[in-house]
């Protein structure tokens, strides 16, 4: 929280300029103005904090197939990171005078044959973040609670809910279970040739497994067409349905 005392305001209305003095550890930055009395103004940009002048790397070395890098500063951010080609590294152990990343191991098509990085694993419920076409929905998670009386919903024309696997992993579907709304006394007529798709850009889908008239109450699974490793995956219909999966 930064108190009032330290801000300065020139001008008015969209010429307005304000300015602000406070003492941040390196890190990147979000800023949040409360406004008189109850409003609030959110500011999209980031303010980035550069490492100090002081920081000692000692020359390390990381291979391609990662490792850790430990830098030596002062009052250094708990919650900084490293990033390497894209790749975010994480904070392994931390005081405010040293802290060691977690580096990235860098897959290519040398180093995956050199040091077999990528391997074939299940991924767990935790490492997927959820996605629809509400961005800011409060019920996307509803989709993926293991519970058969909560179901997502959508408005929209065209809607879809789906999952992400994160940077740098996919997700090989070799099946796909599915509850759809309990209340619906035909759910053929509801949800039939609704559609599981995979995508690596959410631009370009391809379809995994087209909903067919064996669907019904209940939990329905589909055996996928494609197994190719995707880093989305989604079901997407329209507003017949909703997207209503519970």
């Amino acid at each position: 929280m930064i108190p009032n005392a330290t801000w300065t305001t020139t001008g008015t209305g969209s010429n307005a300029t304000t300015t602000f003095e406070a003492t941040l550890n390196a890190g990147s930055y979000k800023l949040l103005v409360n406004t008189s009395p109850y409003g609030y103004i959110a500011i999209n940009s980031t303010i980035d904090i550069t490492l100090p002048s002081n920081v000692v790397a000692n020359n390390q070395r990381v291979s391609f197939n990662g490792g850790t890098f430990t830098i030596s500063a002062s009052n250094l951010s708990p919650v900084s990171f490293i990033t390497v080609n894209g790749f975010k590294g994480k904070i392994t152990d931390y005081t405010s005078s040293a802290a060691t990343y977690s580096v990235p191991a860098l897959v290519t098509p040398l180093t995956q044959s050199t040091f077999n990085l990528v391997s074939v694993d299940l991924l767990p419920s935790s490492q997927f973040t959820f996605f629809s076409d509400q961005n800011a929905s409060a019920n996307v998670s509803a989709a993926f609670d293991g519970l058969i009386n909560t179901f997502y919903g959508s408005p929209n024309t065209q809607c879809w809910i789906g999952m992400d696997a994160g940077a740098g992993l996919q997700a090989s579907v070799s099946r796909v279970s599915f509850f759809p709304n309990l209340n619906w006394a035909n759910v053929a007529n509801r949800i039939l040739y609704s559609v599981f798709e995979g995508s690596n850009d959410e631009t370009t889908w391809k379809t995994i497994a087209k909903v067919d008239q064996t669907v019904h109450t209940g939990w329905n699974v589909y055996h996928s067409a494609d197994t190719t490793p995707f880093r989305y995956i989604r079901f997407s219909h329209n507003s017949t349905s909703g997207c209503n999966l519970a």
